[in-house]
């Protein structure tokens, strides 16, 4: 992550956004890059920060902070599928939107297991799961993450999704 130096006066909006809707002033300022670029470009930003967001979990895992790395992991699974309700058509505006296109790629695919990641998943997320993890279940919540992203990374890069 890397560090601006902005004017105050834009610097107190920004922190007025973050406490009205709870989120951190960098997710503020993403939806606002997000919203000004066409759907391709967005596709592209969000599996680059998908990724970026990915590294980050790693890091801090390595660190043995479990409960950023989790948030971390949650917003690569987040940014990814945002994508995904791009090429799709679909609107993520609340959190059930997010395990409604697992919903439907599971039905729409046959792959059943994509609901089983999700799900365990979505237990990385602190919002979800609030308390520190043991390592155990950590690894294994993460082992299901990242074979989710494998999944769908490969679904985001196909031009058409056609399910």
């Amino acid at each position: 992550m890397t560090s601006i130096d902005i004017p105050e006066g834009i610097y107190l909006e920004l922190k007025k956004k973050s406490e009205i809707s709870n989120k951190p002033i960098e997710d503020i300022l993403t939806d606002i890059v997000l919203s000004t670029l066409n759907t391709e470009e967005e596709i592209r930003v969000l599996q680059s920060l998908s990724y970026e967001m990915e590294k980050r979990g790693d890091l801090l895992e390595e660190k043995g902070d479990l409960v950023s790395a989790g948030e971390a992991y949650w917003k690569s699974l987040s940014f990814i599928l945002k994508a995904i309700g791009l090429r799709l058509g679909f609107e993520i505006s609340t959190y059930q939107d997010y395990f409604s296109i697992i919903d439907y790629l599971s039905y729409k695919t046959g792959r059943n297991s994509l609901i089983v990641d999700f799900l365990n998943s979505e237990k990385l997320h602190g919002e979800f799961h609030p308390r520190p993890q043991d390592d155990n279940s950590f690894t294994i919540r993460r082992s299901h993450l990242k074979t989710l992203l494998t999944v769908l990374r490969q679904m985001v890069t196909q031009t058409e999704i056609t399910y």
